[in-house]
């Protein structure tokens, strides 16, 4: 009879923060029958990659570990087996390169590669960029990285999904299952990591099925491919998109429990009775603070879309043009308003501090 102690997104944070939290639920390093599982995205952003990656391998060497496929395990190794300049981009935005600095690092350390004083600039140059040009040396050391024992260990043993005592199934971001069981363990792990724009069987999954749905009552019915399952559990979308007052606690659903909060590492113990166990984020202040932050920015980026920069609006029965943006409020209905600056062109006046919900679109706007 096992206990699994779950997490998810850990992107990259310092190990020991990881280790304090599992200390906290109760985890025993010594005891055989406490698993862990990582429900995927290890990697970027933050700068312990190495060392995460480590001390997963050990847990999984000892039997103690499992280890699912996430997209940020997508990214890092379809840029290693496929081509440098098709992820560029891709490995900058997501701080890719966070995660190869501390792999270099961790390498050198361990006294495995030698870094030439004379690379060093171009390797400071790729950690802010993601770019590498054609035959520089420093791909020796990209090389080194994906040949290291630690790196193909760990990617040979990823999994798509696991399922726990017939009840839960785990995955990383949803999990379409239109592939049968037995091409997941046939063709899973072949790392073939195409160069042109389709997807292969891991990215597709990775990626998967679920869509932000805010604030949405916990029994409404989430689009889950459960496969006659009772609960998804699973990371990749931060628990504000299920429940956007609480930006910090694990999300629980009617089909799914969610666990990723990038401003808390949540572990979710399920027990040998298959009651779940966790320690819950506490500071009401913080969680009501963050709430309101993500708000404003998520309903800024609607009104937005919805009120373009120079579409034409009616205000007081005079036709403006959108010239300018102020802040994002809520209102004493708890509906967010966007300030507007109005340019009348006529009149060659602007009126600023308008409340878009006293604005409507012109018949002019296209």
């Amino acid at each position: 009879m096992y206990k699994y102690f779950l997490f998810s997104d850990i992107h990259g944070r310092n190990l020991t923060e990881l280790k304090d939290k599992l200390f906290e639920v109760g985890f025993d390093e010594n005891n055989p029958n406490h698993i862990l599982v990582s429900l995927g995205d290890l990697f970027d952003r933050g700068n312990d990659s190495y060392n995460l990656l480590k001390y997963i391998n050990m847990m999984i060497k000892n039997n103690r570990c499992i280890a699912l496929w996430g997209n940020h395990e997508t990214i890092l190794a379809s840029w290693f087996y496929s081509n440098y300049e098709r992820y560029k981009y891709v490995i900058e935005a997501n701080k890719t390169t966070n995660t190869i600095k501390s792999f270099i690092k961790g390498l050198e350390k361990d006294k495995k590669i030698i870094i030439n004083n004379k690379d060093l600039f171009l390797l400071e140059r790729f950690y802010q960029t993601g770019i590498v040009f054609p035959n520089e040396p420093i791909t020796s050391y990209f090389l080194a990285i994906r040949h290291s024992d630690e790196f193909r260990y760990y990617f040979n043993r990823l999994l798509p999904y696991y399922v726990i005592n017939d009840k839960y199934l785990l995955c990383h971001s949803g999990l379409t299952f239109q592939y049968d069981y037995k091409i997941y363990q046939d063709d899973w792990n072949k790392h073939d990591f195409k160069t042109d724009s389709s997807q292969t069987l891991i990215e597709e999954e990775t990626w998967a099925l679920v869509i932000p749905i805010f604030n949405k009552p916990k029994s409404s019915d989430i689009p889950f491919n459960k496969n006659n399952h009772e609960k998804v559990i699973h990371g990749h979308l931060n628990t504000w998109h299920f429940n956007i007052d609480d930006p910090f606690n694990i999300y629980f659903g009617k089909n799914n429990i969610c666990l990723d909060s990038p401003y808390n590492i949540n572990i979710l113990v399920i027990n040998e009775d298959n009651s779940f166990t966790y320690k819950k984020y506490e500071d009401t202040n913080k969680i009501e603070d963050l709430s309101f932050k993500i708000k404003t920015f998520y309903y800024r980026k609607i009104l937005l879309e919805q009120f373009p920069y120079g579409s034409k609006v009616i205000y007081k029965n005079k036709e403006y043009s959108i010239c300018e943006y102020g802040g994002c409020y809520e209102g004493d209905d708890e509906k967010f308003y966007l300030e507007l600056y109005l340019y009348n062109e006529k009149e060659n006046i602007i009126i600023k501090n308008v409340n878009s919900s006293f604005v409507v679109k012109s018949n002019n706007n296209t």
